[in-house]
């Protein structure tokens, strides 16, 4: 395992031109509160434990909040205690820089609630959320180190009996064992960007949150969240934005973070996670964007990087006066793994997105994107210079008389294959003659007003047949495309499964072609099975 050292300066300018937003593909999002709402609902995701070697427990009873605030960052061994606030902090000059009477409240645009029901030997849930995690009778590695934010201290160990408060700290400390497993128990751990307190990974440090304060044994990431929130008012560049956890220096895929709720600040531009350069893994998160009037808002921000994001759910926020915003933005040579995730744009402001790539080529697939409510403008994928793999997602918006299910422009060619794109007025956009899809391929093309525009010939299509023509003549592969309306289980509440009921039973459950070079499970992390099915969900049986 290779070790790194800690960042403790502030963060370095990046000064990439490429990080300039193409206007028309800007999007307005933002943050949910300035308290994460962990049993929101995020997609019908499953939650994996497996890389705990835990078992799975009706239980669930674990207590559920200790409210542990502290403000962790990457600069601290000193504690202190700001007596007017009750929040600890671990700044070297033992300066509480917390803000007085900071109150973190539970967003009330967010009427979601987790609705989970926990079954012994069930992982998932069928209801359109997360799901639970909970575990019981765990066995932790011999050297694995605890972080606990209300009884820990940095000066500890770092056992369970002994934790260590800050997640930095435990970080440090894990980096030098060979498991290099951090736990972290409930509570909302606080962080400044601004005031060079956020968290950075390091290469072969694993974080899992979610642990009752009360008792390690016990871990239900619904109803024990671990809550880590950048609390930056200001400041914050698009190349350099504010942010609560960053994926560190040369990260590799084989660094995992796993069952936190990760909540973006406020200032100029700010993301909930910021990835450059690096490869972690993240699974089983919640991350949220910032919200603030004049915020650019990013729930992820990816550039130059190959990271992984499966099952997590991902949501840029809600504010009236954002500037911009997105649920992933992906740029600049960032071929990322995008599968199974709940991704939403938020809204608020005009635009809303939920994943945009520029000068990237990333896989995007198994995933329920949301495009978001914007009032004016709203793309569930947007592309730009970029020719990304889209397969077997089901691609939606709230908006649909504003909304394009997949917008293209300038020099994209995408390969958009087996998705089902219905609540937008154009399902598939080719904005300019530069945009000229690889392929368009047994999808499920059902929207308000047209199937696709083509851009090399600048036609708009309601038929499917002479679409495919045209995107055949553009230079691209165009066949097996369906026009059928999917009946979801419950689609408001971001439950996507598909009901077998007429011709969704046999159009959708076995219209998709086989995409197994490239991957075998579906969102629910079961096996595809042939002929494969449109959308992000696999629906078997005998078709009718």
């Amino acid at each position: 395992m290779k070790t790194r050292s800690i960042i403790l300066s502030a963060p370095l300018l990046l000064l990439f031109a490429a990080c300039a937003e193409p206007e028309e593909g800007e999007d307005n999002l933002s943050n949910f509160s300035a308290t994460a709402n962990s049993g929101a609902s995020v997609g019908e995701s499953s939650i994996g434990i497996s890389s705990l070697g835990t078992s799975v427990s009706a239980s669930g009873s674990a207590s559920a909040s200790a409210s542990a605030s502290s403000t962790d960052g990457t600069d601290g061994t000193g504690t202190d205690t700001d007596t007017d606030t009750g929040v600890i902090d671990t700044d070297t000059d033992g300066t509480d820089s917390s803000t007085s009477g900071d109150t973190d409240t539970t967003d009330g645009t967010d009427s979601s609630t987790s609705g989970d029901t926990d079954t012994t030997g069930t992982t998932g849930d069928t209801d359109g959320t997360t799901g639970d995690t909970d575990t019981t009778g765990m066995e932790f590695p011999d050297d694995a180190i605890f972080v606990h934010g209300e009884d820990g201290l940095d000066s500890n160990p770092g056992t369970a009996d002994e934790p260590k408060r800050t997640i930095q700290a435990g970080i440090t400390a894990a980096a030098e064992l060979p498991e290099g497993k951090v736990y972290v128990a409930e509570g909302t751990y606080e962080l400044d960007f601004q005031n060079n307190k956020y968290i950075t990974l390091v290469d072969g440090v694993s974080l899992y949150g979610g642990y009752s304060a009360d008792d390690w044994e016990v871990r239900n990431i619904s109803d024990t969240p671990s809550v880590l929130i950048d609390k930056s008012a200001s400041g914050g560049s698009s190349s350099e934005p504010n942010r609560a956890l960053d994926g560190g220096d040369d990260v590799g895929p084989d660094t995992v973070v796993d069952g936190f709720t990760i909540q973006g600040g406020t200032g100029s531009y700010a993301t909930a996670v910021r990835v450059y350069k690096s490869e972690p893994t993240f699974t089983n998160n919640t991350i949220i964007g910032g919200a603030a009037d004049g915020l650019t808002s990013y729930g992820v921000w990816i550039l130059d990087a190959e990271p992984t994001f499966t099952e997590n759910d991902i949501r840029a926020g809600v504010a009236a006066g954002l500037t911009r915003g997105y649920g992933v933005f992906i740029n600049n040579n960032a071929h990322a793994v995008i599968d199974g995730n709940h991704i939403h744009g938020g809204g608020g402001g005009s635009y809303s997105t939920g994943i945009a790539v520029y000068s990237s080529n990333p896989m995007i697939y198994n995933n329920v994107i949301n495009g978001g409510s914007g009032s004016s403008n709203v793309r569930s994928i947007e592309l730009s210079t970029a020719s990304p793999s889209i397969y077997n997602n089901t691609i939606i918006s709230e908006k649909p008389s504003t909304a394009y299910g997949v917008f293209i422009s300038s020099n994209s060619q995408p390969k958009i294959d087996n998705n089902i794109i219905t609540l937008a007025s154009y399902c598939i956009y080719e904005g300019s003659n530069t945009a000229k899809s690889a392929s368009i391929r047994n999808n499920d093309l059902m929207c308000t007003n047209y199937a696709a525009r083509i851009g090399w010939s600048a036609k708009t299509h309601t038929d499917l047949a002479p679409m495919e023509l045209d995107c055949k003549n553009g230079g691209g592969l165009a066949s097996g495309n369906i026009k059928i309306e999917p009946t979801f289980v419950d689609i408001a509440k971001n439950d996507a499964h598909l009901l077998g009921d007429g011709d969704t039973f046999c159009d959708l459950s076995q219209g998709a072609m086989d995409h197994s070079m490239s991957f075998t499970l579906d969102r629910d992390r079961e096996e595809r099975s042939d002929p494969w099915s449109i959308g992000a969900h696999e629906l078997d049986g005998a078709c009718k």
